[in-house]
């Protein structure tokens, strides 16, 4: 079973090219044909792909899965996105706050929403147990198997993705993996965002370490038990 973790909605449509190249009945995807509470042994005999908000832990130790797949997404698109989505749902618990100031004051006022907003990749991503960690994320990801995107490459991550799924790459336009537009991402309040948000950037600079060569996505692949060295990023064909 695949896993693609949509974290905090940055892609756009990541369920249609496993719908395309598998069926809708195979594909599970949170809030539309699955729930959390569906997460547990078995599920891997109900869909040959999962997805959706997920966090990591919710899957990680699920029987049956070979890969874990993500698109990254930079700390200051992802502010945005959370603002926008607070913004526009009137019983968001931060609803007037996003009404009443401005991104960068709420970072520099320490609101109750800046806490939602630091470093929320990291957190998702890490263990329940021990806090937010980039080293934990990180070690994560090495034990495999992952298959993490450049946002800005996606067409290699779209092939690499087919590939280890032995299906038609045609299916897997790129398009679908692109992250969401994000009006004035790049807007005067960003610096602040940035600074709010260190371990999300040393998170995307790890990354960006482990991967092979020339190529534009992280794959890791499964370690046995017996195996003390941790995974290197490895090709696609493995």
């Amino acid at each position: 079973m695949i896993v693609f973790l949509n974290v905090f909605g940055s892609v756009t449509a990541p369920n249609v090219p496993f719908e395309r190249a598998l069926g809708v009945e195979q594909v599970g995807w949170l809030g539309r044909n699955l729930t959390v509470d569906d997460l547990k042994p078995g599920i891997a005999r109900r869909f040959k792909v999962i997805g959706g908000p997920l966090p990591l832990d919710s899957v990680i130790g699920l029987p049956g899965v070979r890969l874990i797949a993500m698109v990254l997404d930079d700390p200051g698109t992802r502010v945005m996105r959370q603002w926008n989505t607070a913004m526009a749902q009137e019983n968001h618990p931060f609803h007037a706050t996003v009404n009443a100031f401005m991104p960068r004051e709420v970072f520099e006022q320490n609101l109750p929403f800046s806490v939602s907003l630091r470093d929320a990749t990291t957190r998702t991503l890490s263990p329940a147990k021990g806090g937010a960690s980039v080293e934990a994320v990180l070690e994560r990801i090495a034990q495999g198997p992952f298959l993490i995107g450049d946002p800005e490459h996606l067409k290699p991550f779209a092939e690499a993705l087919a590939k280890v799924m032995k299906v038609d790459p045609a299916a897997f336009g790129p398009e679908p993996f692109a992250a969401r537009k994000i009006p004035n991402a790049r807007g005067n309040g960003m610096p602040r965002v940035q600074a709010a948000n260190p371990r999300d950037l040393a998170l995307m600079e790890g990354l960006a370490a482990m991967r092979s060569g020339r190529r534009k996505f992280v794959l890791t692949r499964r370690q046995r038990p017996d195996r003390d060295a941790p995974a290197a990023a490895d090709s696609a064909s493995g």
